[in-house]
């Protein structure tokens, strides 16, 4: 009898653990498709993880790796929004073969160049190692300027597990690390069992910091148009995180989250102050579509509009994984609306309705 109740209460146990990770894998969450616009599939670009657009020339830089066939070099590739016939021009045919690029970030100025940043991820010396290049942005070509490396890269304490970064001048980096654990194993533990122990950390042009910690998988990250307050998107979180910024230490003070209902990956912010993010709506079903391309994994971009009620957080695209899965990002240039995967191998070009 006292074997049966203990029988019992263990699978009570195991059911209300597997009802409670399925909740906060939003595994119960579905998607209609939705959007008042057009959209037009761009192939030949494997997994977009991550646009941004200069506004300054109209020139999108796509960042993109084959992950679901590894070992093949990534690539940028420029795609020039104000050319009728445009199309993804790879601007780094000179990378090494080991280029694996994830997250990137730009920083421009009208009438110059500009640096765009990018993190890579190189399998060399038998261990993925982690770096960020910078390149400078002429339009539809990329010159390397330099590589920033973290000074143990062995055992690395403020590039751990680069995801995103954004450059809040030519030389200086905020950049989220979205695990702190180091082996696949070490990272599915964090997630399965809440451990938020992703970091932000930043680099002021010569050395590193931590500038906050504790996060439940830190993903996208973006800054003000004057950097003074910092956006960090949590995609177990399903919220953005709003911090202010000191500009003298480079140290962060969260004063605000947001929270979306749906998990946070890049955060692109248009002129207004607007934030672009693109989510994802039901981690469970990313997970499936991770392991099976068959699988779709339903997808928004949501606005995040400031008012003098606070922000007000809108749809802006949606789908059920159908016309895009493994939605990423999104990033706009006028009326037009980039959308990237990080898996699927083409990307949308949209145009919104006036």
């Amino acid at each position: 009898m006292q074997v049966k109740k203990i029988l019992i209460g263990i699978a009570l146990i195991v059911i209300v653990g597997l009802v409670l990770l399925s909740m906060r894998f939003n595994a119960f969450t579905s998607v209609e498709s939705e959007f008042a616009g057009t959209c037009e599939r761009i192939e030949g670009i494997p997994g977009s993880e991550d646009i941004t657009i200069d506004q300054n020339t109209g020139v999108a830089y796509i960042s993109s790796v084959d992950r679901r066939n590894g070992g093949q070099p990534g690539g940028i590739f420029g795609y020039d929004l104000n050319s009728p016939d445009a199309r993804p021009i790879n601007l780094t045919e000179f990378a090494e073969e080991t280029f694996q690029p994830h997250g990137i970030s730009l920083w421009s100025t009208p009438g110059g160049p500009g640096r765009l940043m990018v993190i890579n991820h190189p399998f060399r010396n038998g261990r993925v190692e982690h770096e960020v290049i910078v390149y400078e942005a002429l339009g539809m070509a990329l010159r390397q300027v330099k590589t920033i490396v973290d000074p143990t890269p062995e055992a690395p304490q403020f590039l751990q597990n680069p995801n995103d970064l954004v450059a809040i001048s030519p030389g200086a980096f905020y950049v989220t690390n979205d695990h702190a654990g180091q082996t696949d194993n070490a990272k599915m533990i964090e997630d399965v069992f809440a451990l938020a122990r992703s970091s932000v950390a930043f680099y002021d042009g010569a050395e590193f910091k931590i500038s906050t910690s504790g996060h439940d998988l830190a993903n996208g990250i973006n800054a003000s148009a004057d950097a003074s307050q910092i956006y960090v998107g949590s995609t177990l979180g399903d919220a953005v995180y709003v911090y202010d910024r000191h500009a003298d230490t480079g140290a962060l003070t969260e004063v605000q989250k947001i929270d979306t209902g749906a998990g946070v990956d890049n955060i692109e912010r248009q002129a207004d102050g607007t934030l672009l993010l693109g989510v994802h709506p039901n981690i469970l079903q990313l997970f499936r579509y991770m392991s099976n391309p068959g699988v779709p994994s339903p997808g928004k971009v949501l606005e995040v509009k400031w008012t003098d009620n606070g922000p007000v957080v809108e749809t802006l695209f949606a789908t059920d994984g159908i016309e895009i899965s493994g939605l990423s990002v999104a990033a706009r240039y006028g009326d037009r609306l980039l959308i990237g995967s990080f898996l699927d191998t083409h990307f949308l070009d949209c145009t919104l309705q006036d």
